[in-house]
């Protein structure tokens, strides 16, 4: 027993420095990204402007129609009973959750922690509910992946195919396993439900339109602390395929477009690329972490990390199986 003790309060003092220290690095991340950006302007000018263009360019023409449907979606009645009941069975979720988790299966991250977040405030299902729905809901779309990804980055379509295919189902695999502890949903009427009104269809676009604004923000700040890191990084760490792989993970850790880009020029070989970069793809980087923190009130913050980590360590080990598929 006094053993057990002894440990339990050395855990708890290793917990404190950790939580000590990690503030102090923030600190120092902060200001050394402040000095970053008034020693070199020029540089957080371009990238500041990149990446707005790859905002309105390529990420909200992607992701605001899907998010503005499925949005609106959520103010009419659940998808058909034959669609909903092995589904709901299977996530223990409700109807009108199994729409959300079909949309977010076809669309890019934060659109499953929207959609939960808006049924939630909607009152057609209950918190627990919501952030569960919200955990796993949240991946890389297939057209950023096959197109970003694998076209552009790897030169192989094939490579973004495998990637949505290991996140996609580490994903879904992460949906079952937290659905074993958790209660059944109340069972749903089938009744037809009265047309929303105006109003609240507006407000839905609205909250869409906001979302989008919200993912600008997180975009833009995650490409100017990325490029800032990479040149700490190259100032700090001798130049080599080890340098190389570092700065490559722990660029996918804060922001996965530029930690993938980093992953595919990588020496190594291609499945130990292609579990790094699947990893990365389950995961979904800090970025779309807060990204997801921010879409509403469904996201539990302790919940969500835990299970982007499984989905990340799940998507990791298919991603690397399934590459000697090529």
């Amino acid at each position: 027993m006094t053993t057990t003790k002894s440990f339990r309060s050395f855990g708890r003092r290793i917990l404190a420095l950790a939580k000590g220290k990690s503030g102090q690095v923030c600190l120092l991340l902060l200001w050394g990204l402040i000095l970053f950006a008034l020693r070199d302007a020029e540089l957080l000018a371009k990238t500041v402007s990149d990446a707005l263009s790859l905002c309105v360019r390529q990420v909200i023409p992607v992701l605001f129609p899907i998010a503005a449907a499925g949005g609106l979606l959520t103010c009419f009645a659940a998808p058909p009973a034959f669609l909903c009941r092995p589904i709901g069975r299977l996530f223990r979720l409700s109807d009108a959750s199994v729409g959300v988790l079909v949309i977010a299966l076809v669309s890019g991250f934060p659109i499953g922690a929207m959609l939960a977040s808006r049924l939630l405030e909607a009152g057609r299902i209950g918190r627990e509910e919501a952030s569960r729905l919200a955990a796993y809901t949240n991946n890389a779309s297939a057209a950023f992946l096959t197109g970003c990804v694998g076209a552009g980055f790897f030169g192989d379509r094939r490579i973004g195919w495998i990637l949505w295919i290991s996140s996609t189902t580490a994903a879904l695999l992460t949906g079952i396993l937290m659905a074993r502890r958790a209660p059944h949903p109340a069972p749903a009427t089938r009744e037809a439900s009265p047309l929303p009104t105006p109003k609240r269809l507006a407000e839905s676009l609205k909250a869409t339109g906001q979302g989008m604004l919200n993912l600008t923000v997180f975009v833009v700040f995650f490409a100017v602390f990325c490029a800032f890191l990479e040149k700490s990084l190259m100032a700090l760490l001798p130049s080599g395929e080890l340098s190389a792989l570092v700065q490559a993970v722990t660029a996918s850790f804060f922001e996965i477009t530029g930690g993938l880009a980093a992953v595919a020029d990588l020496s190594l070989a291609l499945p130990l690329r292609m579990g790094i970069s699947g990893a990365a793809a389950g995961f979904g980087g800090l970025s779309v972490f807060l990204q997801c923190m921010a879409a509403g009130k469904a996201v539990q913050g302790t919940r969500l990390f835990r299970a982007r980590l499984l989905i990340g360590v799940l998507s990791g080990i298919f991603a690397m199986l399934l590459c000697f598929a090529l």
